[in-house]
């Protein structure tokens, strides 16, 4: 916990009117600041103030963590502006701890930009009172998912900000923790509990996307696995049906197997890149759905193919002297037909769906004459 580095944010000016809302129990404001920078030296944590004004909470919370004798060296980090601001100010610990001080100056000359650009580096935030500025460092601790006390008790912005209640990984204990009317003697080590579970559930859902991101390589590897076999399968099939000499029964075994594998290697490639799209990913038995249905797109459509060639070419429907040597020319069209239809199979069950077969009159010859 030691890296660890919370940032103290919020004011009790009493001679401010900006509050929205209004301060409450301002004589305690202080006290309180004092008492978690005691609870967060304790606890390990690192800080960063701002400013050593008396109207900003982090004075006092400096008070606290110096005094609470747990202080590290460097363990309190004081970001300031290059010109123009009064954080520059020494902390009054400064003469008696200079140890436990990191200074860092900033290059910007606008404090806005020096307080912003450093919330990037921390780990946790502790709001309390505050005006504007506050409220929208709330904000982006939320938007970023930053573990963050917006402590209530106290009005400002900090009630603002809890009362937007978009802090996901605070539990309801915690807000109602955040949300006391009243300040215990114990309050203070509570609150700073509830950083420490904050972060715990941020890094288990941290965790948790990761186990789920490796269960997607894992599972996208073994598709790939899957579709390369079947698409190997079929062209050693599509190869051996045009190049080996085959009767009427191997034919067919070869005929309706292409299609079939193709159709399959299509589908189980279009799951793929449908994940590496983003969309959802519907575990294991979806490889089996994929496969069987992009088999019966397969075969669907190379039977169509081929019904289309036997009737516009009635010579190789002569089996009577064995295959027909020409029907091999046929079989890299069945490899793609598949492969294609696996990849589309959604065009393809929507234009099954579409075929009409409530047509059961006789059909006409192809000389017939129409009357």
């Amino acid at each position: 916990m030691s890296s660890s580095l919370i940032a103290i944010v919020g004011s009790a000016d009493k001679k401010r009117t900006d509050y929205n809302p209004p301060l409450r129990n301002v004589e305690r404001v202080h006290e309180a600041a004092e008492s978690l920078g005691k609870e967060l030296a304790q606890a390990g944590y690192n800080i960063v103030v701002y400013s050593s004004d008396p109207a900003f909470i982090e004075a006092a919370v400096v008070r606290g963590y110096v005094g609470s004798g747990k202080a590290r060296a460097k363990s309190i980090q004081v970001r300031y502006p290059q010109v123009n601001n009064d954080g520059n100010v020494p902390f009054p610990e400064e003469a008696t701890r200079p140890d436990v001080f990191d200074p860092r100056l900033d290059p910007n000359a606008n404090w806005e930009v020096s307080f912003y650009a450093s919330l990037r580096e921390i780990d946790g935030i502790v709001l309390l009172g505050g005006a504007r500025s506050a409220f929208v460092t709330g904000v982006l601790a939320q938007i970023f998912r930053i573990p963050l006390l917006a402590i209530a008790t106290f009005g400002g912005s900090a009630q603002a900000v809890w009362a937007l209640a978009g802090n996901a990984l605070a539990s309801e204990e915690d807000r109602n923790l955040m949300g006391m009317r009243a300040w215990g003697p114990d309050t203070s080590a509570k609150l700073v509990k509830c950083i420490e579970a904050q972060r715990t559930r941020l890094e288990e859902q941290a965790s948790q996307q990761r186990r789920v991101a490796e269960a997607k390589r894992h599972e996208s590897s073994k598709r790939a696995a899957i579709a390369g076999l079947l698409f190997l399968a079929a062209v050693a099939l599509t190869a051996a049906g045009m190049f080996l000499p085959q009767k009427p029964l191997g034919f067919a075994g070869i005929f309706f197997a292409i299609p079939l594998l193709a159709g399959a290697t299509g589908s189980v490639i279009r799951t793929i890149l449908n994940a590496r799209r983003g969309e959802s990913y519907q575990g294991a038995d979806a490889t089996f759905v994929s496969i069987v249905l992009g088999m019966v797109a397969g075969l669907a459509a190379a039977i169509l193919f081929a019904l289309a060639q036997w009737a516009s070419n009635p010579q190789i429907k002569d089996f009577s002297q064995g295959v027909p040597p020409t029907l091999s020319s046929l079989f890299p069209f069945m490899l793609l037909i598949g492969l294609v239809a696996g990849l589309t199979l959604e065009l393809v069950y929507k234009k099954l769906q579409e075929t009409d077969v409530t047509q059961v009159g006789p059909l006409s010859s192809p000389g017939a004459v129409r009357q």
